[in-house]
């Protein structure tokens, strides 16, 4: 038989597809600074409230984006 042949990389072990990628990575809990206080959200509602902040500043994308979103 002949040897197998690639680069032996594939999908990550516990990954089944790239919705469940995705929702691992949005599930992430990070650290956010808000009026000098500090607290724990998932990446999710990280991207809102920056989006947030940016469409307050006059960003149009990030309105767009999120009345897109709801």
């Amino acid at each position: 038989m002949a040897a197998a042949v690639g680069r032996g990389r594939s999908r990550p072990k516990g990954v089944n597809g790239i919705g469940e990628l995705i929702d691992e990575i949005l599930s992430r809990k990070v650290t956010v600074r808000e009026g000098g206080s500090a607290r724990k959200v998932t990446v999710q509602e990280a991207v809102f409230i920056s989006m947030a902040a940016k469409a307050m500043k006059g960003d149009h994308r990030a309105a767009t984006f999120l009345l897109k979103a709801f």
